[in-house]
């Protein structure tokens, strides 16, 4: 989950060890803990970047990779205080950021050795997740997964907040409810990637990568409609995975209602089902070619973007 929320600043920091190993007395060998880093784009937020780097590195990030967009503040002051636990560049346009990421990470990668997760997130945007460590929160993490997308959440102004002060330390309180009025980046939230998929693959998203494989499924036969198989496909993937229905027909036709009538909001109970479909529509198709390969290209687009473009209700 991605949070704002209060944190005391330290007046020094220890420098995070990225070689360290653990033993594994169980079966005698020795064994590497996942190497995990942050990828935070900058731009004269000096204060905030030091609560940001102070909350990442103490819950459980290994090194932060830092694009500073022309600051002009004491941002390389506070850089210089957190020494070899983060790694600068400076860009000349945001739009710079992810080319500047793949270079941070190989330079990150020929110091430290290899990464395990790359988070990317911005100077006012903190992980956090209530009563865990990163590394116990990742370690949920199914084998075949390369990226996760988390939900995020944006504290704003509460009547339990101090009234005065700087606004990221004294928002401790976050309004309850789904429907707060955020921009839609915001319901988008960010993601985890793993180190061995950027070392091949770029991001292109602040919030998810459409070039992310996802697992595909494919129902040959709706009836009888067997939840054992079903489970098998998926027991790869720990519960409260997404499971995405995807169907050509417009909403009012095709399987999506008897699927919906079969499991509800869950699929077997444990993967939370949304759809993408045509909107509903008289008939089952446009009538015109031109149409047709826009909306196949809208419900591919939908199908393997960012969860905010997915349909979550019945």
């Amino acid at each position: 989950m991605l949070a704002s929320a209060r944190y005391q600043h330290e007046s020094s920091f220890a420098e995070h060890d990225f070689k360290r190993d653990h033993s594994d007395s169980s079966r005698g060998q020795v064994r590497r803990p996942p190497v995990i880093i942050l990828f935070v784009l900058t731009r004269n937020e000096a204060a905030l970047l030091r609560l940001n780097l102070a909350h990442h590195l103490s819950w459980g990030f290994d090194h932060v990779a830092v694009a500073d967009n022309q600051i002009t503040d004491a941002t390389p002051d506070v850089l210089r205080q957190f020494g070899d636990s983060v790694t600068a560049m400076r860009i000349d346009d945001p739009y710079h950021r992810y080319l500047a990421l793949s270079q941070l990470f190989q330079q990150i990668e020929a110091r430290h050795g290899a990464v395990d997760w790359c988070a990317v997130s911005d100077t006012d945007e903190f992980w956090w997740a209530p009563d865990r460590d990163l590394r116990d929160v990742l370690s949920d993490v199914a084998d075949a997964a390369v990226a996760i997308s988390s939900d995020q959440k944006l504290f704003l102004p509460t009547e339990a907040d101090e009234p005065t002060g700087p606004v990221y330390c004294r928002h401790v309180y976050r309004t309850s409810g789904p429907k707060s009025p955020l921009h839609t980046s915001y319901r988008a939230g960010k993601s985890f990637y793993r180190g061995a998929w950027l070392r091949t693959h770029a991001i292109t998203s602040p919030h998810w990568s459409a070039t992310v494989s996802h697992a595909l499924v494919r129902f040959e036969q709706l009836y009888p409609l067997s939840d054992e198989e079903i489970g098998r496909a998926l027991a790869p993937y720990p519960a409260r995975t997404p499971a995405v229905w995807v169907q050509e027909e417009p909403r009012n036709m095709g399987a999506r209602r008897y699927l919906r009538l079969r499991f509800g909001n869950s699929l077997l109970g444990k993967y939370p089902l949304h759809e993408v479909s045509r909107a509903a529509a008289a008939s089952p198709a446009s009538g015109s070619a031109a149409s047709h390969k826009i909306e196949q290209e809208e419900i591919l687009e939908r199908a393997f973007g960012p969860m905010d473009k997915i349909s979550h209700t019945r």
